[in-house]
């Protein structure tokens, strides 16, 4: 693996903590010992549900982004607020608001008894499409090849039916762009208040395969095999103005907010930067040859940064954007792991 790629990466979420590595390198800091991983015979293929030696549920799954394997530690007492509560809204159907609809979940005759859905506009019944029906605010049912895509279907109103289970279907009708824009508002509101409380929590230590590692207020690095990113940290730094994140395993100048793709304060010239960097580098202790690496890191990501700028413009814009995309799939499958 290239030095550029240390054999773990340890990153702090705000509801807990994101190991990656190979399942040696798990192994090393006592995750699943003489477990079978995913994948492998004997295991489910996608998850596998553990304890990590500090006692906190732990979750191996596959990982699509390098590494071999990715840890999801939960930590008790940062659990994520649920997003919109499932409430029953008639016999039979439950619904959950979402940004852009309603989510109704229900067998079919409990959602045609609520007025949902007609009889015979389910998946698979006579005329209808086998995997989406598609329902116009009008009542009407799109026509002509699945493939296309009707811009009524995004209409206040208007209805999808997917098949939840083998006995459920779930019908979703779209709200008002108002409605979506307030839902939106909210949910963000909400997740500042929630990283607010978790920044404020003390974190466990962190494991090592060195023993004691020390807590994370002091910097520093894992057995010259670990770079520990504070994500959250680098993230609540960049959106309030912070000139550097003062919590985490790592400064974020060095390492969070060059491998999260994180803008540096706009504030800082090139001379508080350099301070900053050098006073991070004091404070992890770093070897000749860690130093090296980093140095090599930041040159290697200014060309980039420059190159991007100045010739790809619109490639850098896009590029930021799939990261971000990238970034909340990983959530999301995640958080849907278990």
């Amino acid at each position: 693996m290239s030095t550029l790629n240390p054999k773990i990466k340890y990153e702090y979420m705000p509801w807990g903590e994101i190991i990656s590595g190979s399942k040696e390198a798990l192994q090393r800091l006592g995750i699943a010992i003489g477990m079978a991983f995913p994948g492998e015979p004997g295991a489910p293929k996608r998850c596998v549900k553990t304890f990590d030696p500090r006692g906190f549920p732990a979750r191996i799954i596959k990982s699509y982004l390098g590494e071999d394997y990715s840890a999801c530690i939960d930590i008790p007492g940062r659990e994520r607020p649920e997003d919109a509560p499932q409430i029953v809204v008639a016999p039979g159907v439950a619904m959950r608001e979402h940004y852009h609809f309603n989510a109704y979940t229900g067998t079919a005759d409990a959602l045609i008894a609520a007025g949902l859905v007609l009889p015979g506009q389910f998946p698979g019944q006579p005329g209808m499409r086998k995997v989406m029906v598609t329902i116009f605010a009008d009542g009407t049912i799109p026509s002509g090849a699945p493939t296309i895509r009707h811009r009524r279907a995004d209409e206040p109103g208007a209805k999808r039916v997917r098949r939840a289970s083998k006995t459920t279907y779930q019908v979703s009708v779209n709200v008002p762009e108002d409605e979506s824009e307030r839902r939106r508002e909210a949910y963000f509101a909400g997740q500042d208040k929630y990283e607010a409380r978790m920044r404020a929590l003390p974190r466990p230590r962190p494991l090592s395969t060195a023993g004691d590692a020390g807590h994370p207020d002091v910097s520093r690095r894992l057995n010259g095999t670990c770079i520990i990113l504070d994500l959250h940290a680098a993230r609540a730094a960049r959106q309030h103005g912070a000139a550097e994140a003062q919590s985490g395993c790592t400064s974020a100048p060095v390492d969070a907010q060059v491998n999260a793709g994180l803008k540096r304060p706009r504030q800082a010239t090139k001379e508080r930067r350099t301070t900053q960097e050098e006073r991070s580098d004091e404070n992890l202790n770093l070897t000749e040859d860690e130093k090296k690496i980093i140095m090599d890191y930041r040159r290697m990501h200014k060309e980039s940064r420059e190159f991007m700028q100045r010739f790809c413009l619109e490639v850098a814009r896009k590029d930021q954007e799939r990261s971000a995309a990238e970034s909340k799939l990983k959530l999301r499958l995640i958080q849907g792991g278990a």
